[in-house]
């Protein structure tokens, strides 16, 4: 089943990679997005290799992409030379790891409180106000988004198939990222936030919502549940939530900027790159787990 996945996949990426192959050379855009399937076709491998490790291996290496997502929003913002907030964020995010290994979910649920706590106490025990505010803040959001958001998703790998699912919802998330920005290239109207994004135009945002429904259909075999609530749930939760986790973080970007990386290309594209689909998508999709009674709280 998991090499037959993996094959499905890859086939997926290659039939991506066709038609970018033959639009390569009419825009700079298409030129990056054709660089960036090919990338995809050496990065699936090491992806597969992580999550079909052995427990804790795909934890720990949530944990590990979760702390240097946080590091590169942190170098992005500009603190990372503080290093008290940069080490109590690291701390926070192997607590929440902790939690979910020993099945206390009451350390997960618990660890923003507390890590506000935390970072409000710093200048406090340092005698200096200064600059505290932003500090403060910048280090939370960071916690929230790439600590506690990602290894929220570690409560899906406590369920039978839990990576595939996980590999699932990140495709989706992918997917219907990068056909919204390809879409809005071939087809012009009007941009979904002008202000925010200059790639999702409304045409793009439309046909790539019918098709990541599409692709949620096509790949619902890798969910523990096949009926209808589950995949469409998925599309849904996986098409607005990785669009408004990518804009997010472009908000930030454009606010300092810097850059916006909308492709992921093997040594050019920072890790907020692949990890800003999914701050929103996977604690969405578990707290639905929940409430549909597939998932439990433990304490």
């Amino acid at each position: 089943f998991y090499l037959e996945n993996f094959g499905i996949i890859l086939g997926f990426l290659v039939l991506l990679a066709i038609p970018l192959y033959f639009l390569k050379n009419t825009k700079t855009q298409f030129q990056a997005s054709w660089a960036s399937v090919i990338s995809w076709l050496y990065a699936i491998p090491i992806l597969y290799f992580f999550v079909g490790l052995k427990d804790p291996g795909p934890l720990i290496f949530l944990t590990l992409v979760s702390i240097y997502s946080a590091k590169t929003f942190l170098q992005m913002v500009g603190i990372y030379h503080r290093y008290v907030f940069v080490h109590l964020t690291y701390l926070g995010i192997i607590l929440c790891s902790i939690g979910v290994y020993i099945e206390n979910d009451l350390i997960l649920l618990m660890s923003p409180l507390l890590m506000i706590f935390l970072f409000c106490i710093v200048p406090i025990f340092k005698n200096n106000p200064k600059n505290m505010i932003q500090y403060i803040c910048v280090s939370f959001v960071c916690f929230v988004l790439f600590g506690w958001s990602v290894i929220f998703s570690g409560k899906i790998l406590t369920l039978p198939m839990g990576a595939y699912l996980l590999l699932y919802l990140y495709i989706l998330c992918e997917f219907s990222g990068n056909v919204t920005n390809m879409i809005s290239m071939l087809w012009p109207s009007p941009m979904v936030a002008s202000q925010v994004t200059s790639k999702a135009k409304w045409s793009g945002f439309i046909v790539s919502f019918a098709l990541t429904l599409t692709l949620a259909w096509a790949f619902r075999r890798l969910l523990f549940n096949n009926e209808e609530v589950y995949w469409v749930s998925a599309g849904v939760i996986c098409f607005f939530s990785s669009h408004f986790g990518e804009w997010t973080i472009s908000v930030f970007r454009k606010d300092l900027g810097i850059k916006d990386h909308g492709v992921f290309i093997i040594g050019r594209s920072d890790l907020l790159s692949r990890t800003n689909r999914i701050i929103f998508s996977y604690p969405a999709f578990t707290f639905l787990l929940w409430i549909l009674g597939d998932l439990s709280f433990k304490v």
